[in-house]
């Protein structure tokens, strides 16, 4: 009896899909790496390193949860594919035995009881017996497979909603780190044009100053004869300097106003960042949760399935005592 046109598809078909789902959360875990793992301090001081540090944390403990299912997933379908392997290697060597059987029957009947047949003979009644031990232990392990195959299937099904959890914490994760990216940019442009009006303002009071300087010496040169030729030049560098104060004045008020709306952007997004982040990690808790039915059922698949590998081999050994005999 073979049980090839039911059980080897079934837990082919389970191996492949599992495997396809490894896949696709080793990609996302990956994508996800990079942007959780590494979040920069909005700044040097102690409430953002600490901050910064729990965003790490939360990432790293995510990508080792990760790690250690992804292990335990490679192993479940490497032992699933390797069984159906030696499944089916001993069904189809059973299904041999059994096509050659009926060809030796009657090659015997017509060639007598011919001394030289004898070990041709023995030989054939070996093999029948063997098969006839190993038979009912490949019954059991066909009917484990079966039990396992379908525990897999009913596994894929459970685990499904925590697969979309794991999938939305993912995205939740890479937004975080994408608004994180833009929140620290906004507030280092806005400290940038801080530095850059308060430059300008500095520079404005200095050319100011001079400014007025020699305007005012300009005024004293006026009332001495001496230098009266003077004050008209002094008096236009002054004025040159006020100028040169105005523009350098505009140009620090325009950077000042600037750091507002940057200051705001950069808090905005580091705050959508900070949400995404908790969202991210609710969702990977809650994908847990979901997997816990999902995973269980695959543990006993995975029993079943290794009682079966056992069922098999326990065949292949009645069959080997009964040719050793």
């Amino acid at each position: 009896m073979s049980f090839l046109s039911v059980v080897p598809e079934q837990i082919e078909f389970a191996a492949q899909d599992l495997a396809s789902i490894r896949s696709a959360l080793a990609e996302s875990s990956a994508a996800a790496a990079a942007p959780t793992t590494g979040v920069l301090a909005a700044a040097e001081d102690e409430v953002s390193i600490a901050i910064a540090s729990v965003f790490g944390g939360f990432g790293r403990q995510y990508q080792a949860l990760s790690v250690q299912a992804a292990a335990f997933h490679e192993e479940f379908v490497n032992a699933l594919s390797a069984g159906v392997r030696s499944y089916v290697a001993t069904e189809l060597a059973n299904a041999e035995s059994n096509l050659l059987h009926p060809v030796s029957a009657p090659a015997q009947g017509l060639l007598g009881q011919a001394p030289a047949l004898a070990a041709g003979e023995d030989l054939f009644a070996q093999l029948g017996a063997a098969m006839q031990a190993a038979q009912p232990l490949l019954t059991q392990a066909g009917g484990e497979f079966m039990i396992a195959g379908q525990g897999a299937l009913l596994a894929l099904n459970q685990l499904q909603p925590a697969f979309v959890d794991l999938a939305n914490a993912t995205n939740a994760f890479v937004s975080a780190g994408a608004g994180a990216v833009t929140g620290l940019t906004a507030l280092g442009t806005a400290a940038t044009q801080l530095a850059q009006g308060v430059g300008y303002l500095g520079l404005a009071a200095g050319s100011a100053v001079s400014g007025v300087g020699a305007l005012g010496g300009a005024v004293v040169m006026i009332f001495n004869p001496a230098t009266i030729a003077l004050a008209v030049p002094s008096a236009l560098g002054g004025l040159g300097l006020l100028g040169t104060a105005g523009v350098e004045l505009v140009a620090g008020i325009n950077s000042l106003t600037k750091v507002v709306p940057n200051v705001v952007t950069g808090i905005a997004a580091l705050q959508g960042a900070y949400t995404d982040f908790v969202a991210g990690v609710g969702y990977t808790q809650l994908a847990w949760q979901e997997a816990a039915p999902g995973l269980a059922t695959l543990q006993i698949a995975s029993n079943d399935f290794f009682e079966g590998v056992g069922y098999v081999q326990m065949a292949a050994d009645a069959a080997g005592a009964v040719l050793r005999a």
